[in-house]
């Protein structure tokens, strides 16, 4: 994982009214990358292991993912961030996945891609979150529909538990269940 020593963020909570303002998506995903980028002012800081399923289950057709990769684990102002680059594997090569929450709601998970895709997504069980996506041909607004939320991390590793219905321009268009593990690098 590189470092970026001279990388600062802003803020330190998840503000969702910057996705439901006029601004575009653009503005949104970078308001939303501020909250979460690479940091290293944190409490502490942990290289693991990240072990992702992601599974697409609106059809009938095996459609899931494995992927294993190399993080890091941060705590910082109470909020546990954990980050990674996507795979080839995933479609979303280079890509810097950090998905993160604070200590006191870790049921409130935010998933913040930068790279070959950008976006913004708010996973919260029960709840319906409108979030930005931007690829190299078109940014627009998607809604997260979180069915399930399980948050086992800590700052020493864990899982999370991810279970949500993408939905654009009103449609259902994608089920997806995310399994993230993650362990410490001197564990595995």
């Amino acid at each position: 994982m590189t470092k970026k020593d001279n990388d600062t963020i802003s803020g330190g909570s998840l503000n969702n009214d910057k996705l439901n303002d006029n601004s575009s998506n653009k503005d949104s995903i970078d308001a939303m990358i501020q909250l979460c980028s690479v940091h290293h002012n944190a409490e502490e800081e942990l290289d693991v292991i990240i072990v992702g399923s992601d599974e697409n289950i609106e059809d009938e057709s095996e459609n899931r993912i494995d992927v294993v990769t190399e993080g890091l684990i941060r705590r910082r102002d109470g909020r546990i961030e954990i980050e990674y680059f996507e795979t080839e594997l995933t479609g979303m090569n280079g890509a810097c996945t950090c998905i993160s929450f604070d200590e006191q709601n870790p049921e409130l998970v935010t998933m913040i891609r930068t790279g070959s895709v950008a976006t913004a997504l708010v996973f919260e069980e029960g709840k319906r979150h409108v979030c930005a996506y931007n690829t190299e041909e078109a940014a627009f607004e998607i809604c997260v529909n979180t069915s399930r939320v399980d948050n086992r991390m800590t700052e020493r590793g864990g899982e999370i538990l991810l279970d949500y219905c993408i939905e654009f321009r009103g449609a259902s268009t994608e089920h997806t269940f995310i399994q993230i593990k993650a362990a410490p690098t001197e564990v595995v």
